[in-house]
């Protein structure tokens, strides 16, 4: 798997709080929790049970530029890095939201390179935002757009409950501010790599995660 990602040729001027640890405002950062494999069950349920209104179906959410320097290393970023699983009652700004959301899969150069790196840059991950307490951004599921950078509503409603129960009731998706769920359409690396392709897209998920988690 190639990185082929370039840098971007003008960073927008506007700037988002970045903690001392490297993080988005760490209080809230922690509010995140990443899901790779029960996002399709909380999905599907929302889908079939018929809740996407017609009008909301092309309802767009603009994010926030998000920012391409910060005052933390690399390095420092590898040492602060933890896994927590306890959260402020701080609710997390969509400027937050939009800053991890690109780390994981924002569009990097102007060729349509990503943040994380892609066998054959064929893209399969698909991101969504399972909302709770974000605020400006109304509790329901939210598919993140790269090319436009923004959010398109998906289904309404506080759905952290039904992750939870499909994470094997952890408490810590069920009070998360927010979940970022990964899923993927595996065709779109099958149809170069065959058989290959899953183990590409799995790789990827980790390569993306981890960007989000520094």
């Amino acid at each position: 798997m190639s990185d082929r990602t370039g840098r971007p040729a003008s960073p927008p001027e506007w700037r988002p709080r970045i903690g001392t640890d490297g993080g988005v405002r760490s209080s809230s950062a922690t509010a995140f929790y990443l899901m790779s494999l029960c996002a399709g069950v909380a999905l599907s349920a929302a889908c079939a049970q018929g809740e996407i209104a017609s009008e909301r179906q092309h309802e767009t959410i603009t994010l926030p530029q998000p920012r391409y320097d910060s005052d933390t290393s690399v390095e420092q970023a590898f040492v602060g890095r933890r896994s927590v699983r306890g959260y402020t009652d701080e609710p997390l700004t969509l400027a937050e939201v939009s800053q991890l959301l690109w780390s994981a899969q924002g569009i990097t150069d102007e060729r349509g390179y990503r943040a994380a790196p892609s066998a054959g840059a064929l893209y399969p991950l698909e991101l969504y935002v399972v909302a709770g307490d974000v605020a400006d951004l109304a509790a329901g599921i939210y598919k993140y757009r790269p090319s436009e950078h923004d959010l398109i509503w998906v289904a309404e409603g506080d759905r952290r409950g039904e992750l939870s129960a499909a994470a094997l009731n952890q408490a810590c998706v069920r009070n998360a501010a927010a979940v970022i769920a990964f899923a993927a359409v595996y065709e779109r690396t099958a149809r170069k790599y065959g058989d290959r392709g899953s183990r590409y897209v799995h790789i990827e998920v980790g390569h993306a995660a981890q960007n989000v988690f520094l």
